[in-house]
């Protein structure tokens, strides 16, 4: 729930919101514009753009849904489906969870990324299990157990492979909470501080 609106997404569904309290839905498929009815994550910024991670891109809407806008792997994302979103003030980052691929970066609210082929700057693999953006830091979970931080966008990164360094092997969830950062595994959560 955000400002009193309900949202919600699905497979095959597309996107719904409601203001009372699921009661009735407005209902967006790609009738409606969405690239694609497959949905699998709901982000917002703070000045209240949507965001939606699609089987067919990211898509996002300034309107509250009488226009949307999809980017594609035209656009530098690094696969066609967008199912990992990670926004902090401008900065959008794109993925797919689990398929490899790399990682897109848009320090301009999505106009234009930066795709990041992760094997060029150091780490092992472009198959990233979740990504978070905080205090303009990036985290990265990759399907190789280990979990790396970059400090320049992406530019160099810092990997830590010690299963010990956060008691998680591997990183399934990176969440931002209250401006805090949390590491889930199917076990166990752990807050990162500095």
């Amino acid at each position: 729930m955000r400002q009193g609106v309900l949202y919600g997404a699905g497979h095959s569904v597309g996107f719904g919101k409601s203001t009372d309290k699921g009661n009735t839905w407005t209902v967006y498929k790609t009738a409606q514009g969405l690239p694609s009815d497959v949905v699998y994550r709901i982000e917002f910024d703070a000045l209240n753009r949507i965001y939606l991670g699609t089987a067919a891109g990211l898509a996002f809407t300034d309107n509250d849904g009488t226009t949307w806008t999809t980017k594609n792997v035209a656009d530098g994302l690094p696969n066609a489906v967008a199912n990992g979103i990670s926004i902090e003030g401008s900065n959008v980052l794109a993925f797919y969870q689990y398929g490899g691929g790399g990682l897109a970066i848009s320090r301009d609210r999505a106009q234009t990324f930066q795709l990041l082929d992760l094997t060029q700057v150091g780490l092992s693999t472009n198959v990233i299990g979740d990504a978070a953006i905080h205090n303009n830091v990036i985290y990265l979970s990759l399907d190789d157990g280990s979990f790396a931080m970059s400090f320049d966008f992406g530019q160099t990164w810092e990997k830590l492979t010690d299963p010990d360094a956060y008691a998680l092997t591997p990183y399934n969830q990176i969440t931002v909470y209250q401006g805090r950062l949390f590491l889930k595994s199917n076990s166990t959560l752990v807050e990162l501080r500095d």
